[in-house]
Parts: structure tokens; sequence; C-alpha cells
């Protein structure tokens, strides 16, 4: 298998295992633990468009979550199609079971709920903002990612 390091083969890649459609999650695991080989690694995946994350990382300990999702609410772990349990609190989508492993491993970290306080009405800015670290300034040039490693 030939890989393409871009980042718009990587982000595809991994935006398609995180809703579970399109790939196998198992190349994409092999590839992150290939990388993790050295210290300090940080891969960063900001899913765009419709990746739901109360269904990637299912807060099935809350007592309002079954209440407030409705229908579209994931079963609580043991049960059929239930969600993989991480804290008793959070859980993962069952069909990202192949990243339980890092998450046990304390390779994998989730930082749930995640936003700004620069409210916008606008999607495509907000994507902006969350990309340039830079809430509410669009004349930042560069991503949070190169400041911080230059």
């Amino acid at each position: 298998m030939t890989f393409d390091p871009s980042r718009r083969v990587f982000v595809k890649g991994a935006s398609l295992a995180a809703v579970g459609i399109g790939m196998q999650v198992s190349p994409l695991m092999a590839r992150a633990a290939e990388a993790a080989t050295g210290n300090g690694t940080l891969v960063k995946i900001f899913l765009r468009g419709g990746a739901d994350g109360l269904s990637i990382c299912v807060p099935y300990g809350d007592s309002n979550y079954t209440t407030l999702r409705g229908v579209v609410a994931l079963p609580n772990p043991g049960a059929t199609g239930g969600v993989i349990d991480l804290t008793g609190y959070f859980g993962l989508h069952p069909n990202l079971s192949a990243l339980k492993p890092l998450w046990d491993a304390g390779r994998l970290g989730i930082v749930p709920a995640v936003g700004n306080y620069n409210l916008t009405r606008s999607h495509f800015d907000a994507q902006d903002f969350m990309e340039a670290g830079a809430p509410g300034d669009k004349s930042v040039a560069t991503g949070w990612l190169h400041r911080a490693m230059v």
C-alpha cells in the first residue's frame, strides 16, 4: 500500500474513519501507531461537515442524554449496538472500536465540547477561527499549530 502523506488525504481518511464509513479504521490506526514511535507526536483532527460529536464521543452517563437525543441516542455499553465505554460517563461510537486500544494505552485523548466564546452564525468563519486559533481575528495568516512549532 502506498501512503500519501498529504494533509487532504489524511483528513479525508480520518474523517471517514471517525464516522465509520468508506474505509476500515485499521490502516489509519497502523499509520498513527507508526507515527507515534517518536516523542511529541500530535495528531489533531478537525471534523468538518456532518460529523456529530455527540455520536462520536457519547456522554451516555449524562442523565439527560437519552431524553434530549431521542431516537438518535446510542444505546449504553453492553446493549446491542451500544457505545464502547471509556470512562463510565463517555463512550465511543461502536464503529470506532479500533480506537479503544489507543485509549487504553494512554495514546489517545478526546476533548469533547470544545469551541470558542466568539460566537458567529457563520459555519465557515467558525472553522477559520478554529484552524487559526484566533477567534474573531481574520487577519491571522498562520494556523495555531504553525505558530506553536516555530
